[in-house]
């Protein structure tokens, strides 16, 4: 319960030097659910966390690596076993023994992807290439969508979900998918070549956005709307050309998309940026002295950041931003030795970590 007190083992299952090795999974209905090994193998267990309140619920597989993943939709808890060399089987259960079943295994691994629309996403392994199929926990054959490429940065928006694929000799690319292998298709060709170098997929309410190479050394941020249409809103956002180390950074903000533009592109000013979708609402927040920002991260409604001015003194300071000019201000200056290295949420509260100087840490 949060003190030395109130912690304690709930209960010795395989008793022993070894012990049971249990994953955690997650509550469903009221109780919790964890994979560890007993003296019969891999054991779905369950417990309502009091003391000696550990009871097997249905045995899985003799051996395995790992429980991996869960995902708890429309009464069922999903998850992923490895067993072997690169092996693993999706399993769901109700919380029952008789519930409990394997869906399908694959040999060459797989992974959850997600969850959409009340259906869980899979994507299976088959050695060079992926499988991703539709599972619903009431279906008793899983649908599958595509086959090809592995799922990344799968976003939903309105009826449908967006997801990138990529995997070995496949083209990198953005698929749309309305649930029916017909309704997966390639959202668009960008660079005409198939491989767009698709990259920081985000949505809002309205727009789902996100970074695209038609070549090589320019890369265009591109919204979809609700209604499927796909249009560029800031074309040539990075210039690999003037500077390589140029990088994609998206947010999703109270509906609008904020995105940084380095000092490095000659066609933009530098700053903070802000869209609604639209080249006419995509317009500067904030410019001077925001030049090289990075560490772009969301806590509750508003945007934290760090800013490199570019002199050459390393002179780093930490930004926040609501996605107005009035509402974006510097909050500390980390000195000409400092640097941040990470802005995480912790509880609804921005904590910035870093170095203050050689050997003194903040």
């Amino acid at each position: 319960d949060g003190t030395p007190a109130g912690t304690y083992m709930i209960k010795d299952i395989l008793p022993g030097a070894e012990g049971s090795s249990p994953k955690l999974l997650a509550d469903l209905n009221g109780q919790f659910f964890f994979v560890g090994v007993d003296l019969y193998g891999w054991v779905l267990f369950k417990t309502n966390g009091s003391l000696g309140d550990a009871s097997a619920v249905k045995n899985l597989i003799v051996a395995a690596t790992g429980a991996y993943t869960p995902i708890v939709l429309n009464g069922f808890m999903y998850f992923n076993i490895s067993s072997g060399y690169n092996e693993s089987s999706l399993w769901r259960t109700d919380g029952s023994e008789a519930g409990t079943s394997m869906i399908f295994s694959s040999p060459d691994g797989g992974y959850l992807s997600g969850q959409w629309n009340g259906h869980v996403l899979y994507s299976k392994n088959l050695g060079n290439e992926y499988e991703l199929w539709l599972v619903d926990g009431p279906m008793q054959n899983p649908v599958l969508l595509k086959s090809g490429a592995a799922i990344w940065e799968y976003v939903a928006l309105g009826n449908a979900f967006y997801f990138i694929t990529t995997g070995y000799r496949q083209p990198n690319s953005l698929w749309r998918s309305d649930g029916s292998q017909a309704g997966t298709q390639v959202v668009r060709d960008i660079s005409g070549t198939g491989d767009s170098l698709i990259e920081e997929v985000t949505s809002s309410s309205q727009n789902l956005y996100f970074g695209a190479r038609p070549t090589a050394f320019k890369e265009d941020i591109w919204a979809i709307g609700a209604d499927g249409e796909s249009r560029i809103i800031v074309p040539g956002y990075i210039d690999l050309q003037a500077q390589l180390n140029s990088h994609t950074e998206l947010l999703e903000l109270d509906g609008q998309l904020l995105f940084h533009i380095d000092q490095y592109n000659p066609d933009y000013t530098p700053g903070l940026w802000r869209s609604d979708g639209t080249p006419a609402g995509t317009v500067l927040i904030k410019g001077e002295p925001l030049r090289f920002i990075d560490l772009f991260t969301r806590v509750c409604q508003a945007a934290y950041f760090v800013n490199d001015d570019l002199t050459g003194q390393s002179d780093e300071t930490w930004w926040r931003s609501d996605g107005t000019t009035a509402g974006t201000m510097p909050l500390a200056d980390f000195g000409a030795t400092g640097h941040l290295s990470a802005i995480i949420d912790v509880g609804g509260k921005a904590f910035a970590f870093g170095q203050i100087s050689s050997g003194r840490y903040f």
